[in-house]
């Protein structure tokens, strides 16, 4: 699956990625449910007494399920930016890429929509076309306040895949 992520995103001429701010610590696993995401722990292994814990924050796995519930509402009102999105998220990154500038800032803004709805903020925003990473969202937040760490370095992680922004361009 990230292989297909990632080879997708470098067909594309114009890229973006983003991150789902605290993409982990925004869901909870309900009480009763926490019985069924138990880790049993070796305390000491030559007594063989161990430890039990139980989860309170989601895995990979439904924290993706999770996401895929959500986007999945909105596939009606902004179908390309859903598919995209359902796509090209691997844990809590999203790209997505086109072959205009006006494709990444569509994406941008509607992902940042249907996010927002499910209580998500979507940050760290990259793209090898400097001025979309500047740009505010429509309702006036900076959410792409990491442009200033990218001009002193040139290097960036995509789904920890470093890329050289001006080499792409």
């Amino acid at each position: 699956m990230i292989f297909d992520i990632l080879l997708r995103n470098r067909l594309n001429f114009k890229c973006i990625t983003g991150d789902v701010q605290k993409a982990f610590l925004q869901i909870k696993v309900d009480p009763k449910d926490r019985g069924a995401l138990r880790l049993l722990w070796y305390e000491n292994l030559d007594s063989r007494t161990f430890l039990q814990y139980r989860f309170t924050r989601p895995s990979p796995y439904i924290q993706g399920a999770t996401l895929q519930k959500h986007v999945n509402q909105y596939a009606e009102k902004y179908p390309t930016t859903t598919d995209e999105l359902l796509k090209n998220t691997y844990a809590d990154d999203v790209q997505s890429g086109g072959r205009q500038k006006e494709e990444l800032l569509k994406f941008k803004e509607e992902a940042i929509k249907i996010m927002e709805k499910g209580g998500s903020q979507l940050h760290k925003w990259h793209s090898n076309v400097p001025n979309v990473e500047a740009l505010l969202s429509a309702s006036g937040n900076a959410l792409a306040s990491t442009l200033q760490s990218c001009l002193c370095k040139d290097t960036r992680s995509a789904l920890t895949v470093k890329t050289g922004s001006r080499l792409d361009s």
